[in-house]
C-alpha cells in the first residue's frame, strides 16, 4: 500500500507506520513545557528527530489544550519561520499542525506539503488551502474544540 505525502512524497507502508516529529514552536507545549521553544534548540530537535529516523516533521505553533490566545499573526509568526528552515535544511515532508486556512496556505507557500488538523476542519477555509496547494491531509479531532478545556474528559472504552 503507498501512501501519498504532498505531491512528491511517496511511501510504501504496506509493512510499516511513518513516523512523525513533533515539532512544538510553543512555549507552553503540553509535551515539552516549552523545552525547545528557542528556535536554535527547535533546529536541533529537528535534527534529532531526522537522525534517528522521521519520516515526516510536523511544526505546530499553538497548543491544541486551553491556554492564552495565540492570534494568527502570532501563529504565523512562531510555524513560517521554522517550515522554511526545515524545508530548507531536510529533504522530508514537512506538515503543519494547525485549524486556520490561512496558517496552512502561509506554510504551504513555505515548503510544508501536509496540513495537520485536529479540529476536524472547523475552519471552511482549511481543506480549499490543502486543495489549492496539492497538499495531503491529517484528520484527526478534539472532542470539544482546540484551546477549549473539557470539563468532563470521559472516554466509553468499546
Amino acid at each position: 500500500m503507498l501512501l501519498q505525502l504532498g505531491k512528491e512524497n511517496t511511501f510504501d507502508i504496506t509493512h510499516r507506520a511513518l513516523v512523525m516529529g513533533i515539532l512544538n514552536r510553543t512555549p507552553d507545549s503540553f509535551y515539552d513545557r516549552g523545552k525547545y521553544w528557542s528556535f536554535d534548540d527547535f533546529l536541533r530537535l529537528a535534527e534529532d528527530h531526522v537522525n534517528k529516523g522521521a519520516d515526516f516533521l510536523d511544526v505546530g505553533g499553538v497548543k491544541a489544550g486551553p491556554g492564552p490566545e495565540v492570534t494568527e499573526a502570532e501563529e504565523l509568526e512562531r510555524t513560517i519561520p521554522g517550515v522554511e528552515a526545515l524545508a530548507a535544511r531536510f529533504d522530508l515532508p514537512i506538515s503543519i499542525d494547525t485549524w486556520r486556512g490561512s496558517v496552512a496556505a502561509a506554510a504551504f507557500d513555505a515548503g510544508a506539503c501536509i496540513g495537520n488538523d485536529i479540529s476536524g476542519f472547523s475552519d471552511p477555509t482549511f481543506l480549499k488551502a490543502c486543495v489549492d496547494h496539492e497538499a495531503s491531509v491529517v484528520a484527526t479531532h478534539v472532542r470539544i474544540g482546540p484551546r477549549i478545556p473539557d470539563p468532563n474528559p470521559i472516554y466509553k472504552k468499546p
